[in-house]
């Protein structure tokens, strides 16, 4: 026990608990004896955290540091979190101006307005589809259709391009008009988008316009039967016709073409 108490600190020699623990040490059982001394190291314990005391302010302020560390950094981190996403946010209102901007308006779209009674939408007979054939005799630079329907951000098989990002699904009989390599109408697309006689339509000719003058890549491309002697035979979209063949669609682009077709020339 002796060398037990050597052990003991200064403080704890000084305090009442060593007499106690000593009368404890005499009085008591060799088994109450043994449950002192098991006390000791506790003790000894508790006296070390006390003497650390004085080393707590100094940890504390490096918690403190460290704390402050961490917070900058989150600092940091969120802003460039939000700095990635004003930049993305930019990104894409600059996406959505550009688009508003070469696109017809929603408003020149859409009209409400009732398809004409010089033609009607019947079943074709080579094809799985419909078809738009003329009633009477339509004169060359007619009005036919207004392109008018839902605005929509991917292409489809029957949609038509308005812009680099919006293609409009047609309403009405418009939707049915076919493609043709040869065709018997055309676009005009100012102030909206209006399809017009090419040339005299006969009663019970059916409507067509080549669709390589408004789409720069097919959604769904398709093996053309129009059986013209200028005949493409695979509809793709503008972006894939033959120098010759993108010559004879000058005149009748629609400005989305026209505008994908210089930035191709200028990337060259």
């Amino acid at each position: 026990m002796a060398a037990t108490l050597a052990k003991v600190p200064a403080c704890v020699l000084k305090s009442g608990i060593l007499a106690s623990l000593r009368f404890n040490s005499v009085a008591k059982c060799s088994s109450q004896r043994a449950y002192s001394m098991a006390t000791l190291p506790f003790l000894c314990s508790v006296f070390r955290e006390k003497s650390s005391i004085r080393q707590r302010p100094l940890d504390l302020l490096v918690r403190a540091r460290t704390a402050l560390g961490n917070w900058k950094m989150d600092m940091r981190q969120q802003s460039n979190y939000a700095y990635r996403g004003a930049v993305s946010t930019k990104n894409a209102l600059d996406e959505q101006k550009h688009d508003s901007e070469e696109e017809t308006s929603q408003e020149t779209l859409r009209h409400d307005i009732n398809d004409n009674d010089m033609v009607s939408v019947v079943p074709r007979a080579d094809i799985k589809g419909k078809c738009v054939i003329a009633n009477t005799n339509i004169k060359a630079g007619t009005h036919l259709f207004t392109l008018y329907g839902d605005k929509q951000r991917q292409p489809t098989l029957y949609t038509i391009q308005v812009a680099s990002h919006a293609h409009i699904h047609p309403e009405g009989k418009l939707i049915f008009v076919n493609h043709s390599c040869s065709p018997n109408t055309q676009f005009q697309f100012s102030p909206s988008w209006d399809l017009y006689a090419a040339r005299d339509i006969l009663p019970g000719e059916e409507l067509t316009f080549d669709y390589t003058t408004t789409e720069w890549q097919m959604a769904q491309p398709f093996q053309c039967s129009c059986c013209s002697t200028k005949c493409i035979h695979k509809v793709q979209g503008f972006y894939f016709l033959n120098a010759d063949q993108k010559a004879e669609r000058d005149g009748v682009l629609s400005p989305v073409i026209k505008k994908q077709l210089k930035e191709q020339t200028a990337s060259e």
